[in-house]
């Protein structure tokens, strides 16, 4: 976002949107983190509040307490001129994997790829059954282990599928979830968010 002319503001007194205590049925606790966000980033000059985990994104979009347009970075990105901006080549195949969050509350399942086209060489490879949950799901990975389980050996099926070098997702949990049995399987698929690929191939470290 600076390379692309922006002053990005991260405020160190910011904390957890409070997703995951909803999920956990602690509305109290996600209301009072809710609200101290919101009154910490109503202090700042700033046009938008860019979240770059869809999950988050998706709570503080639906239960909006802001006064500013709330955005995912896909989407932010997707609607820049990258014209004067450099990429270095890549020519692997990235699987892009677009969590439910991204896709049903965001609607943003096509910014992903979108940024990612920027770089020359690249082949972008969607997964099949790309409505089908990874099992993350917030907690319920933790709270239903053996459905979430079985829900990855899906999805992991899909990603293999396409032969991938790298398989980019726009929400941790989901990262977490997908990496944890690819790493086991060491097949060497690097999973990672598609701003971080988008970054790396303007050399930013």
């Amino acid at each position: 976002m600076n390379q692309l002319g922006y002053s990005v503001h991260v405020p160190q007194q910011q904390t957890c949107c409070g997703a995951l205590y909803q999920h956990r049925g602690a509305l109290s606790h996600a209301e009072r983190l809710l609200q101290q966000n919101q009154q910490i980033f109503s202090n700042l000059n700033l046009s938008a509040l860019i979240t770059t985990a869809s999950g988050c994104g998706a709570h503080l979009m639906e239960n909006n307490v802001f006064s500013i347009p709330v955005m995912d970075i896909n989407q932010f990105l997707a609607e820049q001129d990258f014209s004067e901006i450099q990429f270095s080549p890549l020519p692997k195949r990235v699987a892009v994997h677009h969590p439910c969050t991204l896709r049903h509350i965001i609607r943003g399942s096509q910014f992903p790829s979108k940024i990612l086209a920027h770089i020359p060489g690249i082949e972008l490879k969607e997964l099949a059954n790309p409505d089908q949950c990874c099992g993350a799901a917030g907690t319920y990975f933790l709270d239903q282990p053996s459905m979430a389980a079985a829900l990855l050996n899906h999805k992991i099926r899909d990603v293999l599928a396409v032969n991938a070098d790298y398989l980019v997702t726009s929400n941790i949990g989901c990262a977490f979830h997908i990496a944890s049995q690819l790493n086991e399987s060491q097949n060497g698929i690097e999973v990672l968010h598609p701003v971080t690929l988008l970054a790396r191939q303007m050399s930013i470290q």
